[in-house]
């Protein structure tokens, strides 16, 4: 007998209403320090268990595992894109209005997708941006290079124009600024 194809899976974690009507899902996968290799099992897991909320930032470096695996779900009619609730974020090196576009396109990139449903802006400090890649920065004396120059304000506001532009290009479903107290 023939395998008959599996219908798209739905969501089993339950949602709350955004103001803009749309629904997000309570429960989400959190991939902060899941390497590469590990995601496309666990995210496999992960989805075929109802999830449907994926939390993944620039900084993880994880984006392009979790776009191959989202693809391979959406090409297979497991899943479709509206189904899914994707947030990422963005990074410390790109708390400046004109590296946001930047690192959304690069996520984007990563993520094969053309929208994501919520970009942060990490932490409302900036990092000195030497290149891409290096992600921490450090002086010599091994502290933190932070980019004392950043008008945190200036920055937010900025950044919260720019990603209200990027919402109405449709490249952003909602826009929030996680504000971290650092002592």
């Amino acid at each position: 007998m023939k395998p008959q194809a599996r219908p798209t899976l739905k969501p089993v974690i339950p949602g709350i209403k955004l103001s803009s009507g749309a629904e997000m899902p309570i429960i989400g996968l959190g991939t902060f320090m899941a390497k590469p290799e590990e995601v496309e099992n666990t995210l496999d897991v992960a989805l075929e268990a109802g999830y449907r909320h994926i939390d993944t930032a620039y900084l993880y470096e994880n984006e392009a595992a979790i776009g191959k695996t989202l693809q391979k779900w959406m090409n297979s009619g497991k899943i479709k894109r509206e189904e899914l609730f994707i947030v990422t974020k963005l990074p410390m090196i790109g708390n400046r209005a004109k590296d946001v576009m930047h690192f959304m396109e690069k996520s984007l990139e990563a993520l094969e997708l053309e929208y994501v449903d919520l970009y942060l802006v990490h932490c409302a400090f900036g990092m000195e941006k030497r290149s891409d890649k290096e992600l921490f920065p450090q002086n010599q004396d091994g502290t933190f290079a932070l980019d004392m120059k950043t008008d945190i304000i200036s920055v937010w506001k900025v950044a919260w124009a720019f990603l209200h532009f990027l919402f109405h290009m449709a490249l952003v479903v909602y826009v929030l600024l996680i504000s971290k107290e650092v002592q």
